[in-house]
């Protein structure tokens, strides 16, 4: 496991339907679904791509490369010419595949250990 259980419970305090609500109104959120079950999520901010969440029950499905390929065409649309996220341990190849270049990290206790990448457009 990637992150304590106060960690976990403190995501998931941030991420509820309430706030993502909320989210929504200031930022691009997709969300990848089958019939009435959500599969996963990305957020933009301006150039930060944040919320990125696949169901570990449908992970190696594509559903994660979607998703990316989605939020970085709307960024260019948006004219930025690079994007940036913060990613856990495990997801780190993930974003290496899709060609995203690891560029630090940091860590809150609120979060853990995030590792910064971005990628550019």
């Amino acid at each position: 496991m990637d992150y304590s259980s106060e960690i976990i419970n403190n995501l998931c305090n941030l991420f509820t339907p309430q706030n993502l609500v909320q989210m929504s109104l200031a930022h691009k959120i997709l969300v990848a679904v089958k019939g009435n079950k959500v599969l996963g999520t990305v957020r933009l901010k301006e150039n930060a791509i944040f919320t990125v969440f696949v169901d570990p029950d449908y992970h190696h499905q594509g559903i994660g490369v979607k998703l990316m390929e989605s939020i970085e065409k709307i960024a260019k649309e948006r004219g930025y010419t690079e994007v940036g996220l913060g990613s856990s341990i495990t997801a780190v190849r993930f974003y290496e595949k899709l060609g995203y270049i690891y560029t630090g990290d940091t860590h809150k206790d609120e979060y853990g250990l995030t590792f910064i990448m971005k990628k550019p457009l």
